[in-house]
C-alpha cells in the first residue's frame, strides 16, 4: 500500500471512505510529485506489469476494505468497485487534469457529495 496501513485502515471502518478522499485528493505526495500513487501509477498504466500491480493494489486493498463496508450481497463488490472508480476520477480531474471546480474545491465542499455517494454505494442494504 502507498500509503501507512494503520494511518489509511486505522479508525472507524465508516470513517474510511472520508479517509480515502482525504489521502487520493488531497494529500501531497513530494515522491511522486504531489499525487497519490496510485495516480502516479496510472501514467505509467501503459505497462502491462504496471497495469498488474496496480490491479491488485486496488483490488486486494481499496475494494476490499470498501466492499466490506457493505455488507456483502451480490453487488458489494461491484458497488465498492464504483466508489473507487469515482475517488480514482477526483483525484485525476483534481491533479492530472486540474479542472476548476475540483480543483479549487475543499474536502468540506465535497463532504455532503461524499456522504451521498456513500449512502447510495457503501452502505449495508
Amino acid at each position: 500500500m502507498p500509503e501507512p496501513a494503520a494511518e489509511l485502515f486505522g479508525g472507524p471502518r465508516e470513517e474510511l471512505p472520508a479517509r480515502l478522499l482525504g489521502s487520493i485528493a488531497f494529500q501531497d505526495w513530494p515522491s511522486h510529485a504531489g499525487e497519490h500513487p496510485l495516480i502516479a501509477m496510472l501514467r505509467s498504466s501503459g505497462h502491462a506489469e504496471t497495469r498488474e500491480r496496480l490491479r491488485e493494489e486496488v483490488c486486494e486493498t481499496y475494494v476490499r476494505a470498501l466492499a466490506e463496508l457493505t455488507g456483502g450481497g451480490p453487488d458489494g463488490e461491484l458497488r465498492a468497485e464504483l466508489f473507487s472508480a469515482w475517488m480514482l476520477g477526483i483525484g485525476v480531474l483534481r491533479s492530472v487534469i486540474g479542472t476548476p471546480a475540483i480543483t479549487g474545491a475543499t474536502p468540506e465542499d465535497l463532504e455532503p457529495h461524499l456522504e451521498k455517494v456513500i449512502a447510495a454505494l457503501l452502505e449495508r442494504d
